[in-house]
């Protein structure tokens, strides 16, 4: 069976989250994870994260290409959107710049009327 490749870029623009105007964490740090069979998903390093914004959750995944995958629910003013954020806090070799970062799901985020934002020029 052929191995599966998995390999981070940095995105090198600024990727703002929002809930619709208003920004709740933003980042020039961004990588994009690209992973065989699947879109490419958009990471943030945790330190950009706002304290307060994600709380852990009890679940827990694992990828054989990553690692064990924590989650977080994602805390708004008006709600929690549960799992909505995830991070390979020990990943497998290899993978190590995983342990800093954090993504989100897009469609978790697109229920709630959230977005990442990629910026160029700061616009």
């Amino acid at each position: 069976m052929p191995q599966k490749r998995v390999s981070l870029h940095p995105l090198n623009k600024r990727v703002t989250l929002k809930v619709a105007a208003r920004p709740l964490a933003s980042s020039d740090k961004a990588v994009l994870l690209h992973e065989d069979g699947y879109q490419p998903v958009l990471y943030l390093p945790m330190t950009d994260i706002p304290d307060g914004l994600l709380a852990p959750s009890d679940t827990r995944t694992h990828c054989p290409h990553k690692g064990d995958a924590r989650y977080f629910d994602l805390r708004l003013e008006n709600a929690t959107i549960k799992d909505a954020a995830w991070n390979y806090p020990v990943p497998i070799p290899g993978m190590e710049p995983l342990a800093s970062l954090v993504a989100f799901y897009r469609d978790k985020l697109d229920a709630h009327k959230i977005s990442l934002v990629e910026e160029v020029n700061g616009e």
